[in-house]
C-alpha cells in the first residue's frame, strides 16, 4: 500500500523537475544505481575548482565522497562569508578532490573487472562452447 501524498500535484511537479534535470540514461558512476529520485550531480573538482566538471552519484555515494573530501581537506576552506582562497589553493584542493574520486572509481573498476572474470569462468562451466561463438569486429 502506498502512502498518500499530502499534495500529489506538488510531488508530481518535483519528480518532473528532477527528471528534466537528470538525463534518462544517468546512473551513479560508482555503484550503478539509476533511480532518478536518488541521483545527484557531484562536482568532482569541488564547487570552486571547476563547476562544470560533474558526474552523477547516488545520494549514498555522494555522501561518502563528500565525507572523504572533508577527511582529506579537499573541499574549499572558504565559506560564503570568508576571504576568497588563492588560485594555488583552489587548484590544490581541486586535485585532492579529484584524487579522492579517482581512488574510489579505481576500486569500482576493479570490482567490475572481477565480476566480468567471474562471468567468464561461469560461462566456461555452464556453456562450454560459448568461446567458439564469440565474434569481434
Amino acid at each position: 500500500m502506498d502512502l498518500p501524498e499530502p499534495d500529489p500535484i506538488a510531488a508530481d511537479n518535483r519528480r518532473t523537475r528532477r527528471r528534466t534535470l537528470i538525463p534518462e540514461e544517468a546512473a551513479c558512476v560508482l555503484c550503478g544505481l539509476s533511480d532518478p529520485e536518488c541521483l545527484e550531480d557531484d562536482h568532482v573538482l569541488g564547487w570552486r575548482g571547476a563547476d562544470n566538471v560533474r558526474v552523477w552519484l547516488c545520494r549514498n555515494c555522494h555522501a561518502q565522497q563528500t565525507a572523504a573530501r572533508h577527511d582529506h581537506q579537499a573541499g574549499s576552506s572558504a565559506g560564503p562569508h570568508t576571504e576568497p582562497i588563492s588560485v594555488l589553493e583552489c587548484i590544490a584542493r581541486a586535485l585532492r578532490s579529484l584524487g579522492v574520486f579517482v581512488h574510489e572509481l579505481a576500486h569500482t573498476l576493479f570490482d567490475y573487472a572481477e565480476q566480468l572474470l567471474e562471468l567468464d569462468r561461469w560461462l566456461d562451466v555452464s556453456a562450454p562452447g560459448w568461446r567458439a561463438q564469440q565474434r569481434f569486429a
